[in-house]
């Protein structure tokens, strides 16, 4: 099957992730033993056929149709059987299943009420529940992370009060991932503990945690309630091949390197801020110089604002004996025409006149002939 993100795949690259679903189901075999169970959501199978080797009859369900068939052909067996079916839909009869495990799905379904009406269903009376889902709070919220296949997921009291509806007893646990993984009670009171490697061998194990460190959540949830004697039950995985150490070796070798870079870029801005400064510096100077300058030309302006207004007024003297020249202009033009009417009548009579004298001259010289030719004739010096 191809790893999508949707559902864990045993010998995916990812240890750390390989860790937390193996734990959750080596928690869950501890306290289903050997009875009949149901593995709400098995995805590809794994986890169903750990829960038989116990000596239990386990039944995975899962709605994919492709992983139940991988799951039938790589698990299926005579205590092992897969059946394709709704978490919110179980096809069995009321009080079939002395235990039902349902590890990373309700947060994958929007019924999730209806899913846990049926898982209370489909319990013994003495029934119990094992259920984990992701702390939102960390998971999600903290890390600034949002898993597309998660419909809703919860806060602590959320988680407990939606479980509560259900069963009257609901013991909650808190899972993180160290360099092994921890699963642990948030009541507080004395508990077993149990170290699991991968081989499944024990040892005792002394470790304190609080809810808020919690990155997923485990609920053990039952239809009667639980004794005040019966102790909770912590548990850690180590990892004994050792996967983690070298994720973490992998991690610090990165983060060296991330911190040689961020020394080098430090390094280069701390060069560039120098160069900055000095830059600062020599604009800081420009600006003086800059305000020097405008202060200069500030001056000058009024000098040149004060000769302006000189120059304004001397503008308006000017238009002034501007208008009083075209009014004396515009008289001597009047005066002009008169004495031109005049020159010109005057013209005319001279030329009248010039006539005249032209006239009188030529009677004159006509007289002049005839008063000469009466005086030769007397003279007989004509005839």
């Amino acid at each position: 099957m191809k790893f999508t993100g949707e559902r864990f795949i045993p010998g995916y690259d990812d240890p750390q992730l390989f860790q937390e679903h193996l734990h959750r189901y080596l928690f869950a075999v501890e306290l289903v033993g050997s009875r009949t169970v149901l593995d709400v959501g098995c995805g590809e199978g794994y986890g169903t056929f750990l829960l038989a080797r116990s000596g239990a009859f386990a039944v995975g369900l899962e709605w994919d149709g492709e992983s139940v068939e991988h799951a039938q052909r790589r698990y299926g067996h005579g205590s092992v059987q897969f059946v394709r079916a709704r978490g919110q839909e179980l096809p069995f009869v009321s009080g079939a299943f002395d235990a039902v495990v349902a590890l990373e799905f309700i947060e994958h379904v929007s019924q999730q009420e209806e899913a846990l009406a049926e898982m209370a269903r489909a319990l013994t009376h003495r029934g119990v529940l094992v259920i984990s889902t992701p702390n939102r709070e960390v998971y999600s919220d903290q890390a600034g992370y949002k898993n597309p296949y998660h419909v809703r997921e919860f806060y602590e009291g959320e988680f407990r009060d939606l479980l509560r509806r259900f069963f009257p007893s609901v013991q909650l646990y808190g899972q993180r991932n160290l360099p092994g993984s921890l699963i642990w009670p948030f009541d507080g009171r004395d508990h077993a503990r149990d170290l699991y490697t991968r081989s499944s061998q024990r040892q005792d194990l002394e470790e304190n945690a609080r809810p808020s460190q919690a990155t997923y959540f485990l609920a053990v949830c039952r239809k009667e309630p639980v004794k005040s004697g019966d102790a909770t039950r912590a548990s850690a995985l180590l990892d004994v091949s050792e996967g983690m150490f070298d994720i973490l070796r992998e991690e610090v070798g990165r983060r060296d390197d991330t911190v040689r870079r961020l020394q080098d870029e430090l390094k280069e801005k701390t060069n560039w801020a120098h160069d900055l400064e000095q830059a600062v510096r020599d604009r800081d100077g420009a600006i003086e110089d800059l305000h020097k300058e405008m202060e200069e030309k500030n001056r000058w302006a009024l000098d040149l604002q004060g000769e302006n207004d000189r120059v304004n007024a001397l503008v308006s003297e000017l238009r002034a004996q501007e208008g009083k020249l075209r009014q004396e202009i515009e008289e001597k033009n009047r005066w002009a025409l008169g004495l031109d009417v005049e020159i010109r009548d005057r013209d005319r009579s001279i030329r009248a006149l010039q006539v005249e004298v032209e006239h009188l001259a030529a009677e004159l010289n006509d007289l002049r002939r005839r008063v000469a030719y009466r005086v030769l004739r007397r003279l007989h010096l004509v005839d």
